[in-house]
């Protein structure tokens, strides 16, 4: 049996078009052609509507999945930043809180200063670590008098006393400075209790 396409115009279908086969007769009217190719053209379009907005839809859900991500990270940088710097804080008001308690200052108290603030000239401004380097110098000089029992027996009881009494007035004024220099870092201001 041959197979094979006949385009042919027939007047049983009004005269439109039609494709039959030779075999399975099957017939396809020219205007159900078009219908069913425009109807496949709309299907197309419609899952590539579809893809596009879920596509644009993941592609916003991740941008503010970064974007929260983001923020969560700068708040832990910040969070860790303040507890560096409440750190060197803390260690410089034990540092004076020490010397005005004990009235001296031992190389231990400065070496565990030291230790707790070598970080200082990467968490804070030149001005503030340069204060900071101001105490610390004090205080060495604080614990090198103290410590110096041939130099504080040379001196006088009066003389002694008014160096004691110079030293701790500076490290009263230091204990009254410290926090308002830190305040940017540390928002004491900030802080309300409830």
């Amino acid at each position: 049996m041959e197979t094979g396409l006949i385009y042919n115009t027939n007047k049983l279908n009004g005269g439109g078009k039609m494709i039959e086969t030779y075999g399975d007769n099957i017939v396809l009217y020219e205007i159900w052609i078009s219908t069913i190719g425009t109807i496949i053209q709309v299907i197309v379009a419609i899952i590539l509507v579809v893809f596009t907005w879920s596509s644009n839809h993941i592609a916003k859900q991740q941008n503010d999945t970064t974007d929260k991500q983001t923020e969560i990270l700068q708040v832990q940088i910040n969070l860790a930043l303040y507890e560096r710097r409440f750190n060197l804080y803390q260690s410089l008001m034990t540092l004076i809180s020490t010397a005005l308690r004990k009235g001296r200052l031992t190389n231990d108290d400065l070496n565990e200063f030291w230790r707790s603030s070598r970080e200082a000239k990467f968490l804070l401004d030149d001005e503030l670590n340069s204060y900071m380097q101001e105490v610390q110098s004090r205080c060495i000089k604080f614990a090198t008098f103290c410590n110096d029992e041939t130099r504080t027996s040379s001196l006088g009881p009066d003389e002694c006393l008014m160096k004691d009494d110079d030293e701790k007035t500076y490290f009263m004024g230091v204990v009254a400075e410290i926090p308002k220099r830190f305040e940017k870092y540390l928002g004491f201001n900030q802080v309300t209790l409830k």
